[in-house]
């Protein structure tokens, strides 16, 4: 690949960058997700010339380093996952509403069916996002549980409304 008269350039090889470059590219790829293409169009704005191959390669060459820099990198990159999220469950909600005003204002001319479908869709992607993405990276709760027994719950009322239950029992 990339030989002399071949008609190819040939890749970069890693002697031609300096460690330097080598764990900034690592970094960048592991705050893309992996992606070694648009690591590389990143890099490019910055004057930093590294084919995609080269990238690519080296996530592999330089598995443990890359791995630990996810590890290192875990939460950045679980709060951009976050953020990214809730950009998508904020455009799926403002869709929504739009949707919401389509089947309003050509109720007569549309398929309940299909703007149903529509709005529905909408909905479960922003709903995914906000309980499957977003509450857990926030650390939100998904769900709010309580377990108290009757007693419990009697002795709460008690004390909010001393007066408006008996707790006593009487025998007849």
């Amino acid at each position: 690949m990339g030989g002399p008269g071949s008609g190819m350039k040939a890749l970069p090889s890693p002697r031609d960058y300096s460690p330097d470059t080598l764990e900034l590219a690592l970094n960048v790829l592991a705050m893309e997700g992996g992606r070694p293409r648009r690591t590389s169009e990143l890099l490019a704005t910055q004057g930093i010339h590294i084919p995609h191959q080269t990238l690519g390669d080296w996530k592999e060459r330089w598995a443990d380093r890359y791995h630990e820099i996810c590890t290192n990198l875990q939460e950045q990159r679980a709060e951009r996952m976050a953020n990214a999220a809730e950009d998508v469950a904020i455009r799926a909600a403002t869709l929504e509403l739009e949707l919401l005003d389509q089947l309003a204002n050509q109720k007569s001319q549309l398929k309940p069916a299909e703007t149903a479908s529509a709005i529905r869709n909408v909905t479960t992607t922003k709903t995914l996002n906000v309980e499957k993405v977003i509450n857990p990276l926030r650390n939100r709760p998904s769900h709010i549980t309580e377990v108290r027994n009757a007693d419990e719950i009697l002795r709460a009322l008690e004390a909010k409304l001393p007066k408006a239950i008996d707790t006593t029992a009487t025998e007849d």
